[in-house]
């Protein structure tokens, strides 16, 4: 049987809301795709561990460095009411969701509407937002990081994030087709919305599983991996594992093993069937069980 076929079976779930998966290990892909799937899927958030790995490519090469203040690409955008604490935001703290901000949520990137009409460049907005911790102390997820960082890859590389994860990511892991959604002004938004199969997504968690390294090369160096699992940029560690993740709205993934080459991604149906913690362990548990079965422990 298929790894990919193997991974579904072991998942249990046949509502139906598996739209495609893909299981990679040193001998190749392995993908499966619902019949009446899309070819390429929503995967929401999971697009911000490809922000993070370009931003670490970006590192690698002293191009930027975590320190760095995030306004100061930006100066003309900072609004008259920017809480002084955005002033003393790093871009460490964007990839680590660490910025201050007071709630979840962000500027409205998978709202109806978007605040403002779309009329206000969005990082504006996202200067306006309240700040209510210091800088470093205090974790809020929100897309607004993601988006932010997305918006400096393209100040520092002169191209869109789609062109960033095309030349940096794309053409060397051999991914088929992708989009990314952009907001009124033509920038990407880096916290969701980057549609792609499951059989290219996987490539990514297989980078990150053999430590930056494919077809005998290393693409972001291994210390920026370890950046990445210790430090949250753009992963999570399931249950104290050795799996990481990043994870999408509606119960998307990617996921490797730390001590095994071995990954798997998936997309799942955007409608609710089961609450999100429950489809999100349901693959990941699967996906522990196939490493179990593919390498004897």
């Amino acid at each position: 049987m298929a790894l990919a076929e193997r991974l579904l079976e072991l998942s249990g779930v046949k509502d139906g809301s598996i739209l495609d998966l893909a299981v990679m290990t040193q001998d190749g892909v392995s993908w499966w795709r619902r019949d009446d799937a899309n070819t390429c899927n929503n995967g929401h958030s999971t697009i911000k561990v490809f922000v993070a790995l370009c931003i670490g490519m970006l590192w690698d090469e002293k191009k930027i460095h975590l320190e760095d203040r995030a306004v100061d690409f930006f100066p003309t955008l900072w609004p008259e009411e920017m809480d002084v604490r955005w002033q003393r935001v790093t871009v460490g703290h964007l990839l680590a969701h660490r910025c201050g901000q007071a709630q979840e949520g962000g500027v409205g990137f998978e709202e109806e509407e978007i605040p403002d009409g779309g009329r206000t460049d969005l990082l504006t907005l996202v200067l306006r937002r309240p700040m209510a911790y210091e800088p470093g102390t205090h974790y809020q997820y929100t897309d607004d990081n993601y988006y932010f960082l997305a918006r400096i890859l393209e100040k520092i590389t002169g191209m869109g994030l789609d062109r960033v994860i095309g030349e940096r990511l794309g053409r060397p892991l051999g991914f088929r087709d992708f989009a990314i959604s952009i907001d009124p002004h033509g920038h990407h938004l880096g916290g969701g919305c980057m549609y792609m199969r499951a059989s290219d997504m996987v490539k990514v968690g297989y980078l990150l599983a053999c430590g930056g390294c494919a077809d005998g090369k290393q693409w972001v160096s291994a210390e920026w991996v370890r950046r990445m699992r210790e430090d949250g940029y753009g992963l999570t560690q399931f249950r104290g594992s050795d799996v990481f993740i990043k994870t999408g709205a509606y119960g998307q993934g990617v996921a490797f093993s730390s001590k095994y080459p071995i990954a798997a991604a998936w997309h799942r149906g955007t409608y609710r069937v089961k609450p999100l913690p429950d489809r999100n362990d349901t693959m990941l548990l699967a996906f522990r069980r196939l490493i179990q079965e593919q390498f004897g422990r």
